[in-house]
């Protein structure tokens, strides 16, 4: 800028200077046309200077000429700042459309981005299956999503401005107005369980509701949000498999009932209910296997009875079982909890004594059992009587295995009958 005002300042001066000359020449030009005399003395004056003259004439010359050269050279320079001026005014018009035109397009982007955020979280609430809506202080409806147009079985335009007494009976609007409050006043989010009916179809549905307190900008709780999420088949899933575990429960316990049944058929004889012969077998040799580490000497018992083929000629089969449950019954109340009682036959029981005694005591024992027989027995209105006879075996005197002290206590057992039955006879053979 202080260049194009210092050719300024120097073109206005030459230009001033051109002005100035031209003037004095028509002056002195008018002067001499007029004057004679001054022409006759200029006349002289050209004669005895002409060389001088001459050069002031050139110099005038080259002056004007210069003076003509510079104003021709300022017209031109002026017409190529104005034509910069023009093309540069041109550039800044067009940057400024440019800008304008960017600033204006940021507002359009933006407003164009909110509605497209707008329209996407519209479609998220109208795709979601659950219930949504919103409410403000007084219970006013601002907003709702379809799922919830079918609970009243009304469109979102007609619902908004309008509370649940509008379209619920009063004990479930002030459920719901209530749980509404709640959350509002805790400023907590609440959740509950709650049925429902949709209006449009009658279907009922158990909903799972939360409740949260709606916020503006400086946090002044200003409504509710409400979200409902139908767990009808949860809860109908939670039922099935609830009754199924039941169901699984009970199997189960009569399974095991069952398999206790079978278990306990396996062990014990029907009739009596006393351990079997198999039974009998297994846990005498478990426990003779026991005695001869621990140098124990249990003591078996054979019992056969006396006379029970005639009880079942005389009063039939019938008879005769229910006379093996009493005798069973008898036997049970002599014999000790750490006794293996077992029938081991038709009418034949045996006893294995684990108890550390002496052979006086199980020789006892053995009498107290031929004693209980004594007594008769009253079958079905029948009185009946029958007796024992037992034979006694030892550990390991007689025996170290079950089926040995069984071979010894029979022979025993035959020993005694053959002394006239209703007695008992320990065996006399030594196996040892």
């Amino acid at each position: 800028m202080n260049s194009t005002v210092t050719i300024s300042s120097v073109n206005m001066k030459t230009v001033i200077g051109v002005t100035v000359g031209v003037f004095v020449s028509f002056y002195c030009t008018q002067v001499l046309s007029a004057e004679p005399l001054l022409m006759e003395q200029l006349d002289l004056f050209y004669r005895n200077n002409s060389y001088f003259i001459w050069a002031f004439m050139a110099g005038l010359i080259v002056v004007s000429a210069v003076a003509v050269i510079t104003l021709i050279l300022m017209l031109l320079r002026r017409t190529a700042l104005e034509e910069e001026y023009i093309q540069s005014q041109a550039q800044l018009d067009s940057l400024v459309e440019r800008r304008a035109a960017e600033l204006t397009a940021i507002p359009l982007a933006c407003a164009e981005a909110l509605r497209g955020s707008e329209r996407q979280k519209r479609l998220i609430l109208e795709t979601l299956p659950d219930l949504i809506w919103l409410k403000d202080l007084d219970g006013a409806y601002l907003a709702c999503n379809p799922t919830f147009e079918r609970f009243f079985g009304a469109k979102e335009a007609d619902i908004i401005g309008k509370t649940d007494y509008d379209f619920l009976d009063k004990a479930q609007a002030d459920f719901f107005t209530n749980h509404d409050r709640a959350a509002m006043k805790t400023d907590e989010s609440s959740s509950n369980e709650e049925w429902i009916t949709f209006a449009d179809t009658g279907e009922r549905a158990l909903l799972y509701t939360t409740k949260t307190p709606l916020k503006s900008e400086d946090g002044r709780v200003v409504g509710v949000l409400g979200v409902g999420r139908d767990i009808t088949k949860i809860k109908q899933a939670e039922e099935k498999l609830k009754q199924t575990v039941e169901d699984l429960h009970q199997e189960n316990l009569t399974r095991k009932k069952v398999e206790d049944k079978i278990r306990y058929m396996a062990q014990h004889d029907p009739l009596t209910h006393l351990f079997n012969r198999h039974q009998f077998y297994e846990f005498g040799e478990s426990i003779l296997g026991v005695a001869q580490q621990n140098k124990l000497k249990p003591a078996l018992l054979f019992i056969d009875l006396d006379g029970f083929k005639a009880v079942n000629d005389t009063y039939g089969h019938c008879v005769g079982d229910s006379l093996l449950q009493s005798i069973a019954v008898r036997l049970k109340a002599i014999v000790s909890d750490s006794d293996i009682l077992a029938r081991i036959g038709g009418d034949e029981f045996a006893v294995l004594i684990v108890e550390e005694l002496n052979d006086g005591f199980m020789c006892k024992r053995a009498e107290q059992i031929v004693s209980a027989f004594s007594a008769p027995f009253t079958i079905e209105n029948h009185s009946i009587n029958i007796g024992a006879s037992v034979g006694v075996a030892f550990y390991p005197r007689h025996g170290e295995g079950l089926d040995e002290l069984l071979k010894y206590a029979d022979m025993a057992m035959y020993s005694a009958k053959d002394q006239g039955k209703g007695r008992y006879q320990v065996a006399v053979n030594d196996a040892r």
